[in-house]
């Protein structure tokens, strides 16, 4: 059974990166959105590490063909209903067509202010992450802030590429950013949604305009760098042991500064890139189906659970739920000693809360919320707030099917929320003068348009924004 896990791995990597890429080449999508981070994703957590464990390069048990089987079925289960929730459902795009229209303006001393309250909050959750409650929340919501500032600027940057002051202040977020995202965790997913900052902003406000032919060169530095930094930070971030990288004699702080510092000479001296690819979430999967129900009862929604009672302190609730990544290796005999977070895979996340039916659950929730925030940027690819958004949660997409599915939702969450104070504090400061037009509003427009020029009166036309589908051509 393990050369069919292995099969069905390799063809579960071409299908996902098929997913992505087809409908970009086709101009029908874009490929800097939530569903590809998504898709690319599972390239990784459901196809490779398939592959791995089918080699098996984990060994944390003897499984038997039906719960190979189980994981096999269950992943195919979680792709189709995954999928049906992103294109089947045309709600998504009504909802997405008249929300969030209006944002705060940017420009001027507004754009300063926006930075000045997003580097407040990084640092609030690098310096003071203990306070009851506050701290809980605001270690969510900082990391993603930080990317914000950054998008923030580089637009600002952007829009006036002779400010030689503003592409300082851009780099020097980007240093402060990539600090807190390395601050007391060898954790891989803040580091990454750090480093797409800038690509994410880079394809919205150049790319996706261009032909594809003139796109597919930048595109793929793009995407070649960004592997290559995460390969070289994975190579150092375990530099002095498996769970933490400080030690007695440093700071947190002291040791993130020192993980930038060698992060140049570990780009330099990277020798190969496989110990970024595979995490062992389908073996754990597979210790998930074991476990559950046979010596352990199932735990009907505890995704839902763990996300509603996470903003409480532990200090006020000590039987708060832990994350399955945290009790399943512990339960199972598997891990003994320190810190430990697996991966449970969206399939071993539903057998654990009761089998297939939480798997379809589970998958159809992520599709439609990935389809509603999709169709946000398609009408808004020029706002630097979704910009964010998306690049403040993108580490949490890109790793959703390999979980912890509970943590990742609150995170991107986080990520969401973190924007969405910066639009509520900047209301009363600056108003919505950043206004988007509703679908009904482009209707109009459209139509008036089609009528003959001399039945429009062009001084009625108000001038929305367009929002253009990529340019493939």
């Amino acid at each position: 059974m393990q050369d069919y896990l292995v099969l069905f791995g390799w063809c579960a990597v071409v299908f996902f990166l098929a997913a992505a890429l087809i409908p970009y080449l086709r101009g029908k999508s874009d490929l800097m959105c939530s569903w590809s981070l998504f898709l690319v994703g599972a390239a990784n957590f459901i196809g490779y590490d398939s592959v791995l464990s089918g080699r098996r390069m984990f060994n944390w048990g003897l499984f038997t063909d039906q719960e190979y089987f189980k994981l096999i079925s269950g992943a195919i289960v979680y792709t189709i209903a995954v999928f049906i929730g992103y294109y089947s459902f045309k709600f998504p795009g009504r909802i997405a067509g008249r929300t969030f229209l209006k944002w705060p303006d940017y420009h001027g001393s507004a754009g300063y202010i926006i930075i000045a309250l997003c580097v407040t909050m990084l640092f609030f959750s690098v310096f003071f992450p203990e306070i009851q409650f506050i701290g809980q929340i605001i270690i969510v919501l900082g990391p993603p802030a930080g990317v914000l500032a950054i998008c923030i600027a580089f637009k600002r940057w952007w829009d006036n590429r002779i400010s030689a002051g503003m592409l300082v202040i851009v780099g020097a977020l980007l240093i402060i950013s990539l600090v807190a995202a390395m601050h007391g965790t060898t954790g891989r997913r803040n580091v990454l949604s750090v480093v797409l900052a800038i690509p994410t902003c880079i394809y919205f406000l150049w790319l996706r305009q261009r032909r594809l032919g003139w796109s597919i060169v930048p595109l793929s530095v793009l995407v070649v760098a960004t592997v290559i930094i995460m390969g070289a930070y994975t190579s150092i971030r375990h530099r002095y042991n498996l769970q933490t990288v400080n030690v007695t004699d440093r700071s947190p702080l002291q040791t993130a500064i020192e993980s930038l510092r060698m992060l140049p000479s570990a780009i330099i001296e990277l020798r190969g890139l496989d110990n970024i690819f595979g995490s062992g979430a389908v073996e754990a999967s597979l210790v998930a189906i074991a476990w559950y129900p046979q010596s352990a009862p199932h735990e009907p929604f505890f995704t839902l659970k763990y996300i509603l009672a996470n903003p409480i302190p532990r200090a006020w609730w000590p039987d708060k739920p832990k994350a399955l990544g945290e009790t399943l290796p512990r339960d199972t005999g598997k891990w003994s000693r320190g810190y430990v977070n697996w991966g449970p895979g969206v399939v071993g996340h539903g057998f654990h809360e009761g089998g297939y039916h939480f798997i379809v659950l589970y998958a159809l929730l992520a599709g439609i919320a990935m389809r509603y925030f999709d169709e946000l940027l398609k009408r808004q690819p020029d706002n630097p707030y979704l910009m964010g958004m998306l690049a403040g949660a993108s580490g949490q997409i890109i790793a959703y099917t390999r979980g912890d599915i509970g943590l990742f939702t609150v995170l991107i969450i986080g990520a969401v929320l973190a924007i969405l104070v910066v639009r509520w504090v900047m209301r009363p400061i600056v108003g919505y003068t950043l206004v988007y037009p509703s679908d009904a509003e482009r209707w109009q427009m459209q139509q008036m348009q089609e009528q003959p020029p001399e039945l429009v009166n062009s001084e009625e036309l108000p001038a929305w924004p367009a929002s253009p589908a990529p340019a493939r051509n």
